[in-house]
């Protein structure tokens, strides 16, 4: 189990410094609970190794419901997708587009 963002930054705080400096990592897994298991905890463990650590656990909605949870956040979602062009993908043409488009925002 890989995190999604792991985040390394330095505080002025005199605990565990460098430079006078602390450094303070932070790793962010999205997963299903039923996904939690003994090798996420020893990824974990082998992580943050003897840091002292904070496990805060979030439930997290599906966008697309939250987002279309207000009548008129819901019309301009459909307007929005209703105008925007489309484009149809088959075989390897998808990859093309997406170089094609890295080699015109060169």
């Amino acid at each position: 189990m890989l995190p999604i963002a792991i985040g390394i930054a330095l505080c002025n705080n005199k605990q565990q410094t460098t430079n006078n400096k602390q450094i303070i990592m932070q790793a962010v897994y999205k997963l299903m609970a039923n996904e939690v298991d003994e090798e996420f905890i020893k990824a974990i463990r082998m992580l943050f190794k003897d840091q002292i650590i904070n496990i805060t656990i979030d439930s997290l909605s599906d966008e697309t419901t939250y987002l279309s949870s207000s009548q008129a956040n819901l019309e301009h979602l459909n307007e929005n997708a209703a105008s925007t062009e489309k484009k149809y993908f088959a075989g390897n043409s998808f990859q093309s587009f997406v170089n094609e488009s890295i080699e015109k925002a060169k």
